[in-house]
């Protein structure tokens, strides 16, 4: 997948920031983009995560240009790359985690609970915030999720695995009734 994200780290008047910034689609795009999720996932289901990453990017283009035909709606090439971004990065990869598994200079990073930022390490041994967070305990939970079964693991806290070569480990929420992880890169 070419990347549309960029990250990078900023300094901010409390430290540094591990900032993540995602491609922004147009307002019919991202009116576009929750009929074709919903196409997508009504589809797919829960179980897209064991299909192949490639068939699945396929399908995924395939499924964008029947929502078209089905809904009436053509898409700019912009948003219709976007919107390739985000399902794939959604469906096939980590979601919102995607970009600290993509980052070369990110060694582990960790999520403590429901609206905290995603607390990153890099090579040079920085810790810092990012300005990444799941608002929901769903949206935690569907992460969570997908990575206890990649791992084959019980989503329960002291539970570690391997998720793509990489080491995980759920634990106990610093805030709020959910659980958190820890991922330490390859």
């Amino acid at each position: 997948m070419e990347s549309l994200c960029n990250t990078s780290v900023v300094k901010t008047g409390e430290g540094e920031l591990y900032f993540v910034e995602e491609p922004i689609l147009s307002p019919d795009g991202a009116k576009m983009m929750r009929q074709v999720r919903t196409d997508v996932y009504t589809i797919l289901g829960p179980v897209q995560a064991v299909f192949d990453k490639q068939k699945l990017r396929t399908f995924i283009g395939y499924a964008v240009g029947e929502s078209e035909i089905e809904h009436s709606f053509t898409l700019s090439d912009s948003d219709r790359e976007k919107m390739l971004y985000y399902l794939e990065r959604d469906l096939v990869h980590m979601n919102k985690l995607e970009p600290f598994f993509a980052d070369e200079d990110v060694v582990e990073f960790e999520c403590t609970g429901v609206n905290l930022p995603i607390v990153v390490k890099d090579k040079k041994g920085r810790t810092m915030d990012s300005n990444v967070l799941f608002t929901t305990k769903d949206q935690l939970k569907v992460i969570m999720l997908r990575m206890a079964f990649l791992a084959r693991i019980p989503l329960k806290v002291g539970s570690k695995g391997m998720v793509e070569g990489h080491a995980i480990e759920f634990m106990e929420a610093k805030a709020g009734d959910y659980m958190g992880f820890k991922v330490k890169k390859k």
